[in-house]
């Protein structure tokens, strides 16, 4: 599954490297682009087992991220990459929190969770599962800004552990104190 802002398009493109183009699973190209309008690359694991049940056999494996960084990181993405005219971070956030357990909805579905934050130690015993050699990831799609907690004021904050908490619990995040 690939989760926005946790490194899923440097993953892509290393598993594609490993393994070439046409031994991974494509999955958004297989896709009923009218059906799914929405989806591109990042679908559901359940709108994926929908539509290709044979892939309920597969290996599967997503990465996640603190949740308060993703929207940091996915503010920036959106205004600085895609050129979208934001509001202020403490406006845009209001209404775009981005909840990773949309897409995993069940932890049971995954042989194997892994983190932004270790991204490359996760990836590489992914490799080692999967019998791949080690590869060195690269930052692909990055967006720039400070540290994630210099956006935050209490209320947003607050906003993001109440609508984030699923994933917090599940996977212990906590807002840092960061100096």
């Amino acid at each position: 599954m690939e989760i926005p802002k946790t490194g899923s398009t440097a993953i892509g493109s290393a598993l594609n490297n490993l393994l070439g183009k046409e031994n991974t699973l494509h999955i958004i190209d297989r896709f009923d682009k009218k059906k799914y309008s929405n989806c591109y690359r990042h679908c559901t694991i359940r709108e994926v087992y929908k539509e290709f049940p044979e892939t309920k056999n597969y290996f599967t494996f997503c990465f996640v991220r603190n949740p308060w960084d993703i929207q940091v990181s996915q503010y920036f993405f959106n205004r600085d990459v895609l050129k979208y005219d934001l509001p202020s971070f403490d406006t845009w956030i209001q209404r775009n929190v981005l909840n990773q357990m949309k897409w995993i909805k069940n932890l049971d579905f995954f042989d194997f969770i892994g983190r932004f934050e270790t991204l490359q130690g996760d990836f590489n015993f992914l490799c080692e599962k999967l019998n791949l050699s080690y590869y060195d990831l690269e930052h692909a799609n990055p967006s720039l800004h400070d540290h994630y907690t210099s956006y935050y004021n209490y209320s947003t904050m607050n906003l993001v552990q109440r609508i984030c908490r699923e994933e917090i619990i599940n996977f212990e995040y906590e807002f840092e104190n960061y100096l």
